[in-house]
């Protein structure tokens, strides 16, 4: 139990370091590619602005709660933004997750309007 208590304990305190780093970071603006565009007969890479502010990662992780797995995706997505991983592809993990959960579209759309913003974005992204 008290080893058990110790780790619990540990967890938090990464969890809240995690935090604090995350709300020193205000802006991150990925470059997402979205496909190729004809232009002039000529093929031309696209690209598409994903901005993630510290606000935007707490809201993820607020409607994640109380689901286990879109909880997981939202610490993933909090995870690689700290770290500099590949974010774009966790949020559109977490955003497919989003969806399958009962009212939380129309949640997200009433109550979190970047966020569905955020997600009509990541929509037309091809990662990889």
């Amino acid at each position: 139990v008290r080893e058990g208590t110790n780790r619990l304990k540990e967890l938090k305190m990464k969890i809240l370091q995690a935090k604090r780093a995350a709300g020193s970071t205000t802006n991150n603006i990925f470059n997402a590619p979205v496909g190729n565009a004809f232009i002039n007969s000529s093929v031309v890479q696209t690209t598409n602005n994903i901005t993630i502010t510290a606000q935007i990662l707490d809201d993820i992780v607020r409607l994640s709660e109380g689901h286990s797995e879109l909880q997981s995706a939202a610490l993933e997505v909090h995870n690689a933004h700290i770290q500099g991983g590949n974010v774009v592809d966790r949020l559109q993990k977490w955003a497919l997750l989003a969806n399958t959960v009962a009212g939380l579209t129309e949640k997200i759309h009433q109550h979190f309007p970047q966020i569905a913003v955020l997600i009509e974005n990541l929509k037309h992204v091809r990662v990889g």
